[in-house]
């Protein structure tokens, strides 16, 4: 069985995401393509809406690949889907990772949708969506998460002093000065032992400005993006996040204390105020807030582990499965 998976998104969580549906997808035996319905445009990933262009070519690619399912991911693939549905002879789903109901979704016209949280249902009903086609799975996140391991093993592993506050810097997407700014606060404001460790893309310009500039300080740690992340997150104190529906998700399974930073208006701030109006995670208003807010956390063991039991009841863990299953077996119709 073929599954075609379709997204304009190129940000590494929600590729993470993809990732987690192919590999579980082809668990069950099946095999996955991939397209980006933004190729055909010169700045692919920047349109939103689909146009004739963008139609004739996700109709080319579907008649070359001959897929038994599709699956989409983003606005654009939704849309584009949409609007060739009544031409396609194959089950086609949507896939949401972000914890909101937005407004295109009431142009939507698919098989089936798959959402992150119960509570989300109602909205997407209201916006248009048939119930019976709606199915909570939850974000699909690796099957790596499956396997927490707790701190100390964590740390044992990484080989991290077991007393040393860890801070995770998850920001992909952000520019330099905003990066800088948040790693010089915490150098500012932490008096104790304590590390930062800040992933960022191989191969990049701004992984190796910021190795240049913080390659003698013993707090600041440039990485590169490692499949073993998740053993960095098990080690964790805080993690620092934007608000994207993958990372947060990612966070909740490491069972770690979080706090959304940098939100911009849209899905990101909705997403926040989803995790914090169910104590899975504070919110911050600019740099300064941030580090207090992580600080604090930090210091307050009790806090932490509230936080960290209500990711564990509110949150909707094994998406990846989920979605694979409904799509494989067909029954998400």
């Amino acid at each position: 069985m073929r599954l075609l998976i379709l997204s304009s998104r190129s940000e590494e969580a929600h590729k993470r995401t993809l990732a987690a549906v192919a590999e579980e997808f082809s668990a069950l035996g099946g095999e996955c393509a991939y397209y980006d319905p933004s190729a055909v445009f010169d700045l692919p990933g920047m349109a939103q809406h689909p146009d004739a262009k963008v139609l004739a070519g996700l109709e080319e690619q579907i008649d070359a690949v001959r897929p038994d399912r599709i699956l989409c991911a983003d606005q654009m693939s939704m849309e584009a889907a949409s609007a060739i549905r009544p031409k396609l002879s194959v089950p086609c789903y949507a896939l949401f990772t972000d914890y909101a109901c937005l407004s295109f979704v009431s142009r939507l016209s698919l098989d089936g949708y798959f959402i992150p949280h119960a509570d989300l249902k109602p909205l997407f009903v209201e916006a248009g969506l048939p119930e019976s086609r709606i199915f909570v799975t939850g974000v699909p996140i690796s099957r790596r998460f499956d396997r927490r391991l707790d701190k100390a093993t964590a740390r044992n592993r990484l080989v991290i002093p077991p007393k040393r506050k860890i801070y995770l810097l998850l920001f992909g997407g952000m520019n330099r000065s905003i990066i800088e700014g948040i790693c010089d606060e915490f150098l500012a404001q932490e008096k104790d032992d304590f590390a930062a460790y800040l992933p960022v893309r191989r191969n990049s310009d701004l992984r190796d400005d910021l190795k240049k500039k913080y390659c003698l300080d013993p707090h600041i740690h440039v990485i590169a993006y490692t499949e073993q992340q998740n053993v960095l997150m098990d080690a964790a104190d805080v993690i620092l996040t934007r608000p994207f529906g993958t990372q947060s998700t990612e966070t909740s399974a490491a069972g770690v204390p979080m706090v959304h930073v940098m939100i911009l208006p849209g899905r990101e701030r909705l997403n926040a105020e989803f995790f914090a109006k169910r104590g899975c995670s504070v919110t911050a208003d600019g740099v300064n807030d941030a580090i207090r807010k992580a600080m604090a956390l930090a210091r307050d063991s009790a806090r932490s582990d509230k936080m960290t039991a209500c990711q564990r009841e509110q949150v909707v863990f094994g998406g990846a499965r989920t979605v694979a299953r409904l799509v494989h077996d067909g029954t998400a119709k």
